[in-house]
């Protein structure tokens, strides 16, 4: 039962950490679309001989004996085989910065909630008073 209790209390407290869905506006911020480009190192996997041992196990008349036994195998490394260019996107944000009490946080909403939105205004769910 306390356990119950504990969960739904964190549960309570995770929602209580998000931004607040009604409340007065107390900044503005856009963010522009914006696209560019990271250079990303590139890995490949090379498989070559290597020298192993394993252990092999023999009984002979109830007696069991183990003794290190070398061989060749086969490894694997991963190794950096140059870099490719990875393109990133990010689309253009209007967000609102909410206060309702102690609890501020930040929505996004679209173009005409953030032109409309002044600071000083009420802000609740969607729509500015």
């Amino acid at each position: 039962m306390s356990r119950l209790v504990g969960a739904a209390t964190l549960l309570v407290m995770l929602a209580a950490c998000g931004a607040p869905n009604q409340g007065d506006i107390v900044g503005k911020k856009y963010t522009p679309e914006r696209e560019w480009s990271t250079m990303e190192p590139d890995y490949d996997t090379k498989t070559y001989s290597c020298k192993k041992t394993k252990t092999e196990t023999k009984t002979v008349n109830g007696k069991t004996t183990s003794k290190e036994v070398p061989y060749t195998g086969t490894c694997t490394k991963r190794v950096k085989d140059g870099y490719d260019e990875v393109d990133h996107y990010s689309p253009e944000k209007y967000r609102l910065k909410i206060q309702d009490g102690d609890n501020v946080g930040w929505v996004e909403v679209d173009e005409s909630t953030y032109e409309d939105a002044e600071v000083g205004d009420y802000y609740d769910e969607g729509s500015v008073r």
